[in-house]
């Protein structure tokens, strides 16, 4: 396998296994130590990956289960 088709591979991997981290992140999670800690060191695991995938989806306080929408001018207009 050539060099750069390897390290592609690798980088998919790495981002498809730091995804419980993003979405916890993206969603300005409370927890995020724990989800941090439960992917980090039992993410290989797959049981243990799923289980932080899960963390960072659930437990989110009402109102926050969605990233907020950028906020308007008072007058009306968009940009």
């Amino acid at each position: 396998m050539p060099v750069v088709e390897f390290y592609s591979v690798l980088l998919i991997a790495l981002m498809g296994y730091l995804l419980p981290i993003g979405v916890a992140v993206f969603f300005k999670h409370r927890r995020m130590r724990p989800i941090v800690l439960v992917n980090i060191f039992a993410g290989w695991t797959v049981i243990g990956w799923f289980m932080a995938l899960a963390m960072a989806f659930a437990d989110q306080p009402a109102g926050h289960a969605r990233p907020r929408a950028p906020e308007h001018p008072e007058d009306g207009t968009s940009e």
